[in-house]
């Protein structure tokens, strides 16, 4: 059986807000990009599926090269 990896991003207090939640630069970005060229898919809910996909779809570059191919799983 494989590993089902969370990721969230929150703060000391609590709060997950998506605002500003990821800076694509520096040695965060090399580690996270790192991470997810050796997942075998993303799990999901469908408003963050539908906001990301309508995002990314339409994006090029390394993170595109990434995300985008993934095999996305849909919980609702």
């Amino acid at each position: 059986m494989g590993r089902l990896i969370s990721t969230t991003t929150g703060a000391v207090d609590g709060l997950v807000d998506v605002g500003e939640w990821y800076v694509a630069e520096g040695e965060h970005d090399t580690v996270a990009r790192a991470q997810f060229a050796e997942v075998a898919g993303m799990v999901m809910g469908r408003p963050t599926y539908e906001g990301l996909m309508a995002f990314w779809t339409q994006q090029t570059g390394e993170w595109a090269n990434i995300l985008n191919p993934l095999p996305k799983f849909v919980a609702s």
